[in-house]
């Protein structure tokens, strides 16, 4: 009886790694996922993988050393590279390590999904699956977000500006206005009565002189 192909996805950040684990699992494939790359390395010495995912930039330990880890183990497991570090120079620079594919952050998991199919094939279909349009599923699927580009925080920083300025305009409510309004009137009387006082009073004084 065929079992389901197995995938081992290593990458430091979770909310990579949980939606490539999620649409593995729909397509009947056996998925490890882990954020830890010492938990990586207990995983792929007591298991068996058809494929890895792996991330080139993690904490302590980076891709480059985890493929040479891996290969130097005697494992020609298949590896997908997925990872906002990847450059022209990329391929040419882990030729040794004989890696599958190259897929740049931010991607779609449907780009993932296809990848690894190409890679090592579908996976065994469970028959007591319901049944379900994951085709469609895949086509609204969102890309899986990576370093923002620079020139996308530019964009983002005008927006909020002038955010920032149109509110500054309405200090008051209307409430606040009509209350504002009504003391400075009541200032304004208490002056002019004060005002009004004092010129009577000066005109008498002056009166009374001559």
């Amino acid at each position: 009886m065929a079992t389901a192909k197995r995938v081992l996805v290593i990458d430091d950040e979770e909310t990579v790694a949980k939606p490539i684990e999620h649409i593995l699992r729909l397509y009947n494939y056996d998925v490890r996922m882990t954020t830890q790359w010492t938990d990586a390395l207990d995983l792929l010495q007591d298991e068996t993988f058809d494929l890895i995912t792996l991330d080139l930039e993690m904490p302590t330990i980076d891709g480059p050393t985890m493929l040479r880890f891996i290969r130097e183990n005697g494992l020609e497991t298949p590896v997908v590279i997925i990872s906002a570090s990847i450059t022209e120079r990329t391929p040419q620079d882990l030729a040794e390590f004989n890696v599958s594919a190259f897929v740049y952050k931010p991607f779609k998991v449907s780009h993932i999904k296809e990848i690894i199919e190409q890679t090592i094939g579908e996976s065994v279909p469970d028959e007591q699956e319901a049944s379900v349009d994951l085709d469609e599923f895949l086509q609204s699927s969102p890309q899986v977000l990576g370093p923002r580009k620079k020139e996308e925080t530019e964009e983002v920083k005008p927006r909020l500006h002038r955010v920032k300025k149109k509110r500054k305009k309405k200090l008051f409510s209307s409430k606040e206005q009509k209350t504002q309004t009504l003391i400075a009137f009541a200032i304004i009387a208490i002056i002019s009565l004060f005002l009004s006082g004092f010129m009577s009073a000066f005109r008498q004084q002056v009166s009374s002189m001559f």
